[in-house]
């Protein structure tokens, strides 16, 4: 199946039937000095510049600077999974744009 993008509500129905890895692309309209998603803080986040906790590459990194990790500015124990079915998502503001993507897992 390809790739789903969606943005970031309370809930999302994730399908598949097992969990899967995910990406979350973070932008901020605003500078922060801490936004939480779910069990995943990222510090520093900057106005404008996406922000990426990538659980598919297992990767973490800013928009400008792509080749540089961005691992120090997260404070998580593992990387971002999804389970299928309806997954919630807590976070520490509102107007925080997220936008996740992953691939449908079945076996």
């Amino acid at each position: 199946k390809p790739m789903i993008m969606t943005q970031i509500r309370e809930f999302i129905f994730i399908e598949g039937n097992v969990n899967t890895s995910c990406i979350f692309e973070i932008t901020a309209a605003t500078d922060l000095k801490t936004y939480q998603i779910n069990n995943f803080t990222i510090n520093n986040l900057k106005a404008n510049e996406t922000f990426y906790l990538d659980g598919i590459h297992k990767l973490i990194y800013r928009s400008s600077t792509p080749d540089q990790s961005a691992f120090d500015d997260v404070t998580l124990s593992s990387f971002p999974m999804l389970k299928p079915g309806n997954q919630y998502f807590n976070t520490s503001d509102d107007t925080v744009k997220v936008i996740l993507k992953y691939y449908p897992t079945y076996m």
